[in-house]
This record gives structure tokens, C-alpha cells and sequence, in this order.
């Protein structure tokens, strides 16, 4: 049923298509844009000259246009050009629209897109099959019909939904800043001139890789931690694999994790270095022979700090180059990682570092939570919103 005062209208009354075709120059450069699937929005391409464009067919950027990937407009690659692509350009897959008068409000139709149900209509106008198969028909989209509010109740709906992307962003911006103070500040700590670089293997009591498991069918007392249920700052329990109760009662061969351990994981595909430091006794936690445990000497070494030092790009780049192997069958070794150089410093720096990290990765989450909060929030106003359910008043 159509909300009261609202029209049913199709997309090729609403919207014109904007072209304004550009002619390279040979040595002048220019930048190319890119949209994004998921309603992600723009990205720039790095600049190229006009010869490299060669015979390719490119039209300027327009801003406060509706523009699409039609190769991805399924995937919801939309997205609306503002002042910032001013003199930018995209080739012929990335078509612009303008509304045709005061038809309609270009962003109350990108968010209508970026809700199921636009997906459900940008998939009706890009017929065939999957992928670069699946391409956004001019005709096709034009027929699609949608229903619609009147222009000052689009622009508030619009300006309403506004608010919590705004709200988003500067959650978002603020993780990342803090996220890069604590980047830096690890940084400085490494590249310190108090810092003596110490090999892992001195500085720890037992470092060893767990058993190749045969793992039971069901759940039971005996579980094991493997590469998948190791995330960095968490343990997925849902992901954790359960030992064969005659395995798991053979006491000396399995390697039991113990309140101050750190774990890292040692082979495998892109993971390789993601690290867990276990602040209190799991319980019965053995690991597989993906990860390898680590003991630290507590007198030398806090092992927290480890694991922060790991998780830094310092250590990651440290980690990469004490790996062996090729994509797939990379491995870091116990050995291997017992050469890992520890930038060492006082057990009292350390503490105060770590202090410092714990209240950074408390608000870190927080910010975390907050941001998925808010696109909650968006995408519930949205579904009552762009259908009517909810009005919004119009002064």
C-alpha cells in the first residue's frame, strides 16, 4: 500500500543523464573515480596522463549527481559526486543523473538505494547473470518504479538520515585518530634509545608449538584453541574445536595455556602473527599445531607488552621476515620466532605502557560499539522512513 500523499513514479521521469564528454590532452593529468560496492561511496584513482588514457571514453564529473557503476550496480555501487571531483573524470561504466526539474531529491534516492530494497531494484535493472555479467541497463533502469514522497518530505527525510552518517563519520574519525596515537606511541617506545633489542628465546621460559589434534565430533570438556578462534584482543569461543576425550588424558604431550601466556598464531593464510596474551587461567585450554605458546621470564619481560609489540606494524614487519615458506604453506617457527628481536625496556616502562594501551583499547571499543550502535539506529530510521511507516513533518 502507498503512504498517503506519496507517488508512484519511474526512475527515467525523475532523472536525466548528465554527459559531458572530455577529450584528453596528451600530457595533461588526470584522475579517474571509482565507486565502491555497498553504498561505500567515491574513491580516487591515482592520477594518469592523457596519453595513457589512449582511446578510452571519459566524461567529466558533475557534482550533486546520482552516479552508478553499472558493472556493480547490483552490489549497490552508488554513490553522489560533490564539489570535492571537480575536474575529475570516469569512463563510460560510471553514468550520472540530475533530477529532471524539482522532481525528486538526489539524497533521499541514494539512501533508498543503499537499503535492501534498493538493492532489490538495482538488481531488477542489471539483467544476466553474476558479476561483470550482471550490468545496469540504461533502459532497464529507467522502467524501475518506485514509490515516492513529495520533494520537501524527501529533503527532510534526506537531512534527518544526514545526521547519523555525520554521527558515524566522527565516531569513525575519532577511532582512527586514536587509533594513530597509539600506533605513535608504541612507535616511539620501539625506536626509543632505551630500547636494547633482545632476542624472543631469552627472555622466555617455554616456547613451543601444540599437537596436531584429532578433534571429536561434539562439544565436551576439552577444548582447543586453532588459528580461526584466535582474533587479535579476543578468543572466538564459538570457533573453538573440542579434543577426543583419550587424547586430551594424555598429560605431557599437550600443551595446556596458563594464566600469563601469550599465543601467536604460526602458519596458514594472511593470519600469520595475530597474537592473545591470557591475563587469568582459561581453564582447560589446550592449541593445535597452528599456534604457538609463549612463556615469558615475568622478571624481564611483562607479557602483554609482547603481545602489544607483536600487534605494533613494527613487529608485523619483524614477524613477516622470520616467516618462511610460500602463500598458503607460510610458517613461522618456534625457532624462527624465537629470533624475533624484543625492543626491551624496563619492567617498570613497560607496566606504564601497558597501562596506558589498556585505557586506549577500553575507549577503542567503546568507540567500536558505539559506531555499530548508530548503523543500527540508520538503518532502522531508514527501513520506516523510505517506506512511510514513520512520517516525517513537513513546516
Amino acid at each position: 500500500m502507498i503512504p498517503e500523499g506519496w507517488q508512484l513514479k519511474r526512475l527515467g521521469d525523475l532523472l536525466e543523464r548528465v554527459v559531458v564528454p572530455v577529450i584528453p590532452e596528451p600530457t595533461k593529468s588526470y584522475r579517474e573515480i571509482g565507486i565502491r560496492s555497498h553504498g561505500k561511496g567515491l574513491f580516487y584513482k591515482e592520477p594518469v596522463t592523457g596519453q595513457s588514457l589512449g582511446a578510452k571514453r571519459v566524461f567529466e564529473i558533475v557534482p550533486n549527481c546520482l552516479i552508478l557503476n553499472i558493472v556493480f550496480a547490483w552490489e549497490q555501487a552508488v554513490a553522489i559526486t560533490t564539489e570535492n571531483e571537480i575536474g575529475m573524470i570516469a569512463s563510460h561504466r560510471f553514468p550520472m543523473f540530475k533530477p529532471r526539474g524539482q522532481s525528486c531529491d538526489i539524497k533521499y534516492l541514494i539512501n533508498l538505494f543503499k537499503t535492501p530494497y534498493g538493492k532489490y531494484l538495482l538488481n531488477i535493472g542489471s539483467p544476466g547473470g553474476a558479476g561483470r555479467n550482471k550490468t545496469l541497463g540504461q533502459e532497464e533502469f529507467s522502467r524501475i518504479t518506485i514509490s515516492l514522497p513529495p520533494l520537501q518530505e524527501q529533503t527532510k527525510i534526506a537531512e534527518f538520515l544526514s545526521c547519523w552518517d555525520r554521527a558515524i563519520e566522527l565516531t569513525n574519525n575519532l577511532f582512527c585518530c586514536l587509533t594513530q596515537i597509539r600506533t605513535q606511541l608504541l612507535r616511539n617506545t620501539i625506536n626509543s634509545a632505551d630500547a636494547k633489542l633482545v632476542k624472543l628465546k631469552t627472555l622466555t621460559t617455554h616456547l613451543a608449538r601444540g599437537i596436531t589434534p584429532k578433534y571429536a565430533n561434539s562439544q565436551n570438556e576439552y577444548p582447543i584453541l586453532n588459528q580461526k578462534a584466535l582474533r587479535w584482543g579476543a578468543i572466538n569461543k564459538r570457533d573453538l574445536k573440542y579434543l577426543e576425550p583419550e587424547l586430551a588424558s594424555q598429560v605431557g604431550q599437550i600443551e595446556l595455556i596458563q594464566e600469563g601466556d601469550v599465543v601467536i598464531n604460526s602458519t596458514g593464510d594472511g593470519t600469520i602473527g595475530r597474537a592473545y596474551f591470557f591475563e587469568t587461567t582459561p581453564g582447560y585450554l589446550a592449541i593445535d599445531s597452528h599456534i604457538t605458546l609463549i612463556r615469558t621470564n615475568s622478571e624481564k619481560l611483562n607479557p602483554l607488552f609482547l603481545e602489544l609489540i607483536f600487534e605494533s606494524p613494527e613487529g608485523q614487519r619483524q614477524i613477516l621476515n622470520l616467516t618462511t615458506g610460500s602463500t598458503g604453506q607460510a610458517e613461522l617457527s618456534p625457532t624462527s620466532l624465537g629470533h624475533f628481536p624484543v625492543p626491551l625496556i624496563s619492567l617498570t616502562a613497560q607496566k606504564e605502557l601497558i597501562n596506558r594501551f589498556r585505557s586506549m583499547r577500553a575507549h577503542l571499543r567503546c568507540l567500536e560499539q558505539l559506531k555499530g550502535q548508530l548503523i543500527l539506529q540508520k538503518q532502522a530510521l531508514m527501513h520506516q522512513l523510505l517506506t512511510g511507516k514513520t512520517r516525517v513533518k513537513v513546516s
